[in-house]
């Protein structure tokens, strides 16, 4: 049986999730951004834009001779703003200040979490309550979130333990599901993880004597209202087809804590284009979440 969750660790991430959700949402975010490109903020406060920065209304976006970028509000249009331009982000649109700035084709409307307004969901603390010998490459990691329906959970075998004991308990520290496997991955069946709740989950090897191996984090369920907007979001990606598009849905992903969808859309995104830092950063940095 695992701990029950202690209220002092879950207090604190109540009290970031509602700070974050009094915070002014962002406006849009920049899809890919080509030269130099220089943003200023509402405060006046002046920074060089890099790809899936997120910004706020009333930003200036201003590019230089050889500066490109491409904006998606989040009500998924989409804006190119030129060489030698200059434009305001505003709520619902842009407005041109100077130069160009082209509406391309849209996309579907971006899922509204809080945590899009200025940092990824899994900055989040975590709940890890492991003690002893550990297995490795265990999903879901701390803080992400998964799809309802039926549900992966994966880990790394070891070769002297053949069997392996996996439970989930719910935020009131009542285990709602166990099994027993041989190996990984493990499906959890639809209908057992309710969107929108908060779990831990743990899997620990069974050995003869002493502490098996083990490894378990707390993840969450995405709820019903993102999931729909993400599902139409991935669709609009698919029909645009082209590849920041589809890096810009990893970025959705990892902001929503779905880091194993999104590592695998950024990876997809980085074999097409290959050279876009803001990609491989953010591979980087989920593969250090999940590792």
């Amino acid at each position: 049986m695992m701990r029950r969750f202690p209220f002092l660790v879950l207090a604190p991430l109540l009290l970031a999730a509602q700070q974050r959700t009094a915070e002014a949402p962002a406006a849009g975010v920049l899809a890919s951004v080509t030269g130099t490109v220089t943003l200023t903020y509402p405060d006046g406060h002046k920074a060089r834009a890099q790809g899936f920065d997120w910004l706020k209304p009333h930003t200036l976006i201003e590019t230089d001779r050889a500066g490109r970028v491409l904006v998606v509000l989040v009500s998924g249009a989409r804006y190119e703003v030129g060489e030698r331009s200059r434009a305001t982000l505003e709520t619902g649109t842009i407005r041109t200040v100077a130069g160009s700035v082209r509406r391309l084709p849209g996309l579907a409307e971006i899922p509204k979490l809080a945590a899009i307004a200025d940092s990824p969901s899994t900055a989040r603390g975590g709940v890890v309550r492991i003690r002893g010998p550990k297995l490795r490459h265990c999903y879901p990691a701390a803080n992400a979130a998964i799809l309802s329906g039926p549900s992966i959970f994966s880990f790394e075998p070891i070769g002297d333990v053949t069997t392996y004991v996996i439970e989930i308990e719910n935020d009131e520290g009542t285990v709602i599901h166990r099994a027993q496997s041989s190996g990984a991955p493990v499906t959890v069946p639809a209908g057992v993880l309710k969107p929108g709740a908060i779990y831990y989950w743990e899997v620990r090897g069974v050995v003869p004597e002493g502490e098996g191996p083990r490894c378990g984090a707390q993840f969450s369920v995405l709820p019903v209202e993102d999931e729909t907007r993400r599902a139409a979001l991935k669709a609009a990606v698919r029909n645009v087809g082209d590849t920041d598009s589809l890096a810009l849905l990893g970025e959705i992903d990892r902001r929503l804590g779905l880091l194993r969808e999104a590592r695998e859309e950024f990876a997809a995104a980085l074999a097409n284009s290959g050279t876009q830092d803001h990609i491989r950063s953010a591979l980087l940095q989920i593969d250090a979440l999940i590792r």
